[in-house]
C-alpha cells in the first residue's frame, strides 16, 4: 500500500463548492436538453439489467412484466440461510416462494400453495429458509404493464443487505417506463465526507485478503464502447477513492476491465498507462490497475473524481483525475488502449453487454477491493454526478437526472447506508436501512458555508421559503499574533461587505466567508514614518493580512538634538509579511553625531578635501580619517607645523576637533652674526650656525651661547666676543648677533722688549768693554 504524507498546504486546496455548484472545471451546470437522451420504451416481459453476484450469493434484476405474466427464480440452500428481499414496482404484484411442488402447480395451473406469499408494490423483508430447493415467483395478474426493480440475496445472518450504495444512472426512467441513451466523454463524481467508518465484514467477505480495516471507498465506474474496425469493444472504467480510516490515510486508484470477454482478458502489449496489467485473484481475469501515494486523512474530505476519455492518435485515451478545489484537475494516470478505432465514447443504456456487463455511471459507496463488503457504523457524505455534454456549441456539465440509490456493477458492497435525494444527481448518505429504487430529486434547498481559510464546512437542507439568518465575526484570534479577518461575504457569486447576511430559502446558497490570516506586526521607531501612506509618530502595533506587502516611508534625516540624528539613506521599505512580525526602524538607519572641525589650514576627512571649517555628521561607532600636511604656512615668518598628521577619530560623541591642536605654532627665527655662533635648544641639543633662518615653537625658548674669537697680530691681538643670551620665542625675531672688541699686547711684544733690552745690554757690555 502506497502511503505519503502530505504538507498542510493541501488543506487550502479543497474545493469551494460542495453539491449544488454553479460551475466546476471552468463548465456551467445546467440539466441537459431532453433532446440530448435518445429515449424508448423499454422492451416487454424482458429483463433489462440482471446482475448475478460471481459467487451465487445474490441477484439484481430490473424488467418490464406484462400484465398476465411472471418471473421466477430457482434457488438452492445448502444450510439455512436469511433470504433478504427488496422490491419495488409501479403497480401492485403478487410476491411468493415456494417450493419445487408448489411451483409445480403454480406453473401447470393447478391450485398451488407457497411458504410465503405478500400483495405489494414494496417488499423489503428477510426470510429464513431451511435446506433445500426454492422457487421465487413474481407474478403480474393485474390489468397494466408493470416496472419491477427486484434484488435478493442470502446471508448467515439477519443483516442488513451488502450494496454499492449511492447514485446510479441506469438509463431507466421507471416513472414512465421509458428506457435512454446517452453518450458522452466525461464523468465527473463530487465527494463530501463530513465523516466515515465502518469495518470489513469477514463473514460476507469472499476477497482472499480479507482483514477487518476500517476501510471504504468510494468509486466512479463507467462504460467506455470502443467502435473499432473489428467491431464494439467493451471496457469498464473505475477511478475510486480509497480510504483507511486504520492507517489514517487515502489515495487514488484506477482500475480497466475488457468488458469485451468473459473473464476480462488484458496484457501489457494492448494497454499502456503508469500502471500495469495484473491477474485477479477472484478468477475475473486480468485488468488493468494503477494507484497513486497516500495523503494524510482527515475531515472533512473532499474531492472530485473524474474519468475523461480523449484520442491518442488513432488510439482512445482514458484520463483518470482527481481534485480538491473544483477548478484544477491532478491527471493522475493516463491510459492509452492501442487498438484503432473509429469513435469511443462512454455510454449510458438500461442493456447490459454480449457478456453480461452493465452500461451504467455509478458514483457509489462500497468496500475498499476484492469484492469486500464493508459494515458502515458511521457516516455523513454527500455524493454527486455529472456527464459532460455538448449544446450548441457550449459543453456544459448536466447531473444525473433518474438515478437510482445503489449499484450493480461493482462487486465490492456496503450495508447500513442509506440514502436521501436532495437534488438532480445529488444525494445525502447516512447510517439506516435502505428501500433501494429510483431516487426523485427532493424539494430541500441546500444552505453551504465554506471556510477557505482551513478548508472546513458546514452544510445544512432548509425547506423552500425558510428564511435564514447568518451573523459572522468581523475576526477571531488564533493566538496573541494571529487572527482572521473578514474581508467580505460571497453569497452565490456576489460579494458584500457586511458581516450579517439574511435571505429566503428559493435556492441552493453557496456562502463563502472571505476571512483572511492576519498577522501582528509591531513597528518600533523613535521618529515619525509613514505606513501605506498613513502618518505616525511613534511605535505602533497593527494587524496585517498574511502575504501584503508593507510600504514604510521614512524622513532621510531624523534630528533627535542639535548633535544627535538618525540618518536614513533608504528611505522606502518594503516588508513582505508573512508571520507575525516585529520591525525596527532603526535597523535600518544610522544613528550619527555632529562634528565640527575647526581648522586655520586645509586638510583631507576620508579623502575628502576641506579648505575651511566644517560641520559634518558622521555614524556612531565609524572611524574617521582626518589628513593634513606636516607644515601649514601662516605667514612669512610664522607657520603651524603638524608632526602627526594622519589621525584616526573614533566617533562615539558629538565632537568639536580644532586641527590647530593636533599642531604647533612655530615663529621663524632669523639669526645674523658675524661669526660662528653656537645655539642650545631647549631640549638640550647644541648646533652651530652662521648667519641662518629656523622656526621653533612658539613660546619656545633657545640660548645664544657665549662665544669668542681671537686674531693674533705681531704685538698685539683683538679678541671679539658676545657674552651669549637666552631667547624666548613670542614671535617672528631677527637676531643679530653684536660682538665686543678688545685689544691686548700679546707675547710678541714682550718678547720684542726683552729682545731689545737683551740686545742692549750686549751692546752696552760690549761698548764698555772696549
Amino acid at each position: 500500500m502506497k502511503y505519503l504524507r502530505t504538507v498542510s498546504v493541501i488543506i487550502m486546496l479543497i474545493f469551494l463548492y460542495k453539491i449544488f455548484p454553479q460551475q466546476l472545471f471552468g463548465y456551467n451546470i445546467q440539466n441537459a436538453p431532453s433532446n440530448y437522451f435518445q429515449q424508448y420504451n423499454l422492451p416487454q416481459n424482458t429483463t433489462i439489467f440482471s446482475l448475478e453476484n460471481p459467487y451465487g450469493s445474490s441477484y439484481n434484476n430490473i424488467f418490464e412484466l406484462l400484465s398476465n405474466y411472471y418471473e421466477y427464480y430457482n434457488i438452492s440452500i445448502n444450510s439455512p440461510e436469511y433470504l433478504d428481499l427488496n422490491l419495488i414496482s409501479n403497480n401492485p404484484i403478487q410476491f411468493y416462494v415456494m417450493t419445487d411442488s408448489n411451483y409445480y402447480d403454480f406453473e401447470y395451473g393447478y391450485n398451488f400453495s407457497y411458504i410465503y406469499y405478500y400483495d405489494t408494490n414494496n417488499l423489503d423483508t428477510q426470510l429464513y429458509l431451511n435446506q433445500g430447493n426454492y422457487y421465487i415467483v413474481i407474478d403480474n395478474n393485474g390489468y397494466s404493464n408493470s416496472f419491477v426493480q427486484f434484488l435478493y440475496s442470502l446471508t448467515q445472518n439477519p443483516i442488513n443487505p451488502y450494496r454499492p450504495i449511492g447514485i446510479a444512472d441506469l438509463g431507466i426512467n421507471s416513472n414512465n417506463l421509458e428506457g435512454y441513451t446517452y453518450t458522452t466523454n466525461e464523468f465527473i463524481g463530487q465527494i463530501y465526507i463530513n465523516n466515515i467508518s465502518g469495518s470489513v465484514d469477514q463473514e460476507c467477505d469472499i476477497g482472499p485478503y480479507a482483514s477487518n480495516d476500517d476501510s471504504e471507498s468510494i468509486q466512479l465506474n463507467v462504460m467506455l464502447v470502443d467502435n473499432t474496425y473489428n467491431g464494439l469493444q467493451y471496457y469498464w472504467l473505475q477511478n475510486v477513492l480509497q480510504i483507511n480510516n486504520t492507517g489514517g490515510y487515502y489515495y487514488f486508484e484506477d482500475n480497466v476491465w475488457n468488458g469485451t470477454s468473459s473473464p476480462s482478458l488484458l496484457n501489457n502489449n494492448s494497454i499502456y498507462g503508469s500502471g500495469a496489467v495484473y491477474f485477479s485473484n477472484l478468477n475475473n481475469g486480468s485488468y488493468y490497475v494503477y494507484s497513486t501515494y497516500g495523503y494524510n486523512l482527515s475531515y472533512p474530505l473532499n474531492a472530485f473524481l473524474i474519468i475523461n476519455i480523449t484520442q491518442n492518435n488513432s488510439y482512445p485515451e482514458i484520463q483518470f483525475g482527481y481534485s480538491f478545489d473544483g477548478q484544477n484537475i491532478i491527471w493522475y494516470d493516463n491510459v492509452t488502449i492501442y487498438v484503432p478505432s473509429i469513435n469511443y465514447s462512454i455510454v449510458v443504456e438500461p442493456y447490459q453487454t454480449p457478456e453480461g456487463a452493465s452500461t451504467d455511471a455509478e458514483l457509489v459507496v462500497s468496500g475498499p477491493y476484492n469484492s469486500y463488503c464493508t459494515y458502515i457504523n458511521n457516516i455523513n457524505a454527500y455524493l454527486s454526478l455529472y456527464f459532460l455534454y455538448d449544446y450548441n456549441g457550449q459543453e456544459y456539465l448536466s447531473p444525473v437526472e433518474n438515478f437510482f440509490n445503489y449499484g450493480i456493477s461493482t462487486a465490492e458492497s456496503v450495508s447500513n447506508v442509506n440514502v436521501n435525494s436532495l437534488n438532480y444527481g445529488s444525494v445525502e448518505l447516512s447510517t439506516g436501512s435502505q428501500d433501494i429504487g429510483q431516487l426523485t430529486p427532493g424539494n430541500y434547498y441546500e444552505l453551504f458555508i465554506y471556510y477557505p481559510n482551513n478548508g472546513s464546512s458546514y452544510v445544512n437542507y432548509y425547506p423552500y421559503g425558510q428564511t435564514v439568518n447568518l451573523d459572522f465575526p468581523n475576526s477571531y484570534y488564533i493566538s496573541p499574533y494571529y487572527r482572521m479577518f473578514l474581508d467580505g461575504i460571497n453569497a452565490n457569486g456576489q460579494n458584500y461587505n457586511s458581516n450579517y447576511l439574511s435571505f429566503t430559502m428559493n435556492q441552493n446558497y453557496y456562502i463563502i466567508p472571505n476571512y483572511i490570516l492576519q498577522d501582528l506586526v509591531n513597528i518600533y521607531s523613535p521618529f515619525q514614518f509613514y505606513l501605506d501612506g498613513n502618518y505616525y509618530s511613534r511605535n505602533i502595533s497593527i494587524w496585517e493580512n498574511n502575504g501584503t506587502i508593507l510600504n514604510i516611508y521614512l524622513n532621510n534625516i531624523n534630528q533627535i538634538s542639535n548633535n544627535e540624528r538618525y540618518y536614513c539613506q533608504n528611505n522606502t521599505l518594503q516588508f513582505y509579511i508573512d508571520s507575525p512580525t516585529s520591525i525596527y526602524l532603526l535597523d535600518y538607519c544610522n544613528f550619527q553625531y555632529l562634528i565640527n572641525i575647526y581648522s586655520p589650514f586645509s586638510y583631507y576627512i576620508n579623502n575628502n578635501y576641506y579648505d575651511e571649517n566644517a560641520s559634518l555628521w558622521f555614524n556612531n561607532g565609524s572611524t574617521i580619517n582626518i589628513y593634513f600636511n606636516n607644515i601649514n604656512q601662516i605667514s612669512n615668518n610664522e607657520r603651524y607645523y603638524c608632526q602627526n598628521n594622519n589621525i584616526d577619530i573614533n566617533i562615539n560623541n558629538p565632537e568639536n576637533l580644532n586641527l590647530s591642536n593636533y599642531c604647533s605654532i612655530q615663529d621663524l627665527i632669523n639669526i645674523n652674526t658675524p661669526f660662528l655662533i653656537n645655539i642650545t635648544f631647549s631640549n638640550g641639543t647644541t648646533t652651530t650656525v652662521g648667519n641662518t633662518s629656523f622656526y621653533l615653537n612658539y613660546g619656545d625658548s633657545f640660548k645664544i651661547d657665549p662665544t669668542e674669537y681671537k686674531y693674533l697680530r705681531l704685538f698685539t691681538n683683538t679678541i671679539y666676543y658676545e657674552d651669549g643670551e637666552s631667547v624666548f620665542v613670542n614671535g617672528s625675531q631677527n637676531i643679530t648677533i653684536q660682538f665686543n672688541q678688545d685689544i691686548e699686547i700679546n707675547n710678541n711684544t714682550y718678547y720684542f722688549i726683552f729682545f731689545i733690552i737683551f740686545v742692549a745690554g750686549i751692546l752696552i757690555f760690549y761698548w764698555f768693554k772696549r
